[in-house]
């Protein structure tokens, strides 16, 4: 499966990363920076989707300390009413100057595996 990319501007600001869960669930998550290498996870965001606190966080510090690094995210979701067979979804947003620049979707049933994914930061 290839991995989707979001691609930088050298001259543009920090990019950022938005998590959206769909279908009315509640969902807890985590998103990791990794380094080029790809090794040395960090973690950069997490929390839930239900609270207040908006689910938007910031990706680094430098867009050049970006280049080839590979951001990670793992949510776990479950029905407010505890019902079985619905489905999810995940909608994984990277901006940056307010234009989308990438994205990772998933969708599935809630039964199936949490879903995750990976999106490279190259920086153009």
């Amino acid at each position: 499966m290839p991995i989707n990319q979001a691609t930088l501007s050298s001259g543009g600001s920090v990019p950022k990363v938005e998590i959206r869960i769909g279908q009315q669930h509640f969902g807890k998550y985590e998103i990791f920076l990794y380094d080029a290498t790809g090794k040395n996870p960090k973690l950069i965001g997490g929390g839930i989707n239900t609270d207040t606190v908006p689910d938007i966080f910031d990706i680094g510090h430098s867009v050049p300390a970006l280049a080839q690094t590979t951001l990670f995210w793992q949510a776990v979701m479950a029905s407010p009413t505890g019902a079985t067979g619905g489905n999810f979804s995940v909608d994984i947003l990277i901006t940056q100057d307010g234009n989308l620049v990438g994205r990772d979707t998933k969708t599935g049933p809630l039964s199936g595996p949490n879903p995750f994914g990976f999106i490279r930061l190259i920086v153009g």
